[in-house]
């Protein structure tokens, strides 16, 4: 990711247990030595946060509302995802940090 680094917004509930998941997503990326911002909040702030993020990525339990999402994200052309149960379960960051590299490399 070169340039400025990346900013990076997990999305949850109450914003609780994707704080858990940002500390690992940091942790995995200094030991890779990977500049990336990753903050976390909760579902309520999706809207507002929207236009500081270059990727938000949302819980599982909040893939129904994916679509408002979607339509609120081509606002800012940003590009957001569902993480899947078993990474967000697992709370493993490394995985978090591998899709955000399939975004980065998908032609556009």
């Amino acid at each position: 990711m070169p340039g400025a680094a990346k900013k990076v917004c997990l999305i949850c509930g109450s914003g609780a247990s994707s704080a858990f998941l940002a500390i690992n997503v940091r942790k995995a990326a200094a030991k890779i030595g990977l500049d990336v911002i990753v903050e976390n909040r909760p579902e309520s702030d999706f809207k507002k946060a929207l236009s500081e993020y270059d990727s938000v990525l949302i819980a599982p339990h909040l893939e129904f509302l994916l679509k408002d999402f979607h339509l609120s994200a081509d606002d800012y052309c940003r590009d957001v995802q569902v993480i899947p149960f078993y990474i967000y379960g697992t709370l493993d960051g490394s995985l978090i940090l591998s899709m955000l590299q399939d975004v980065q490399n998908k032609p556009k």
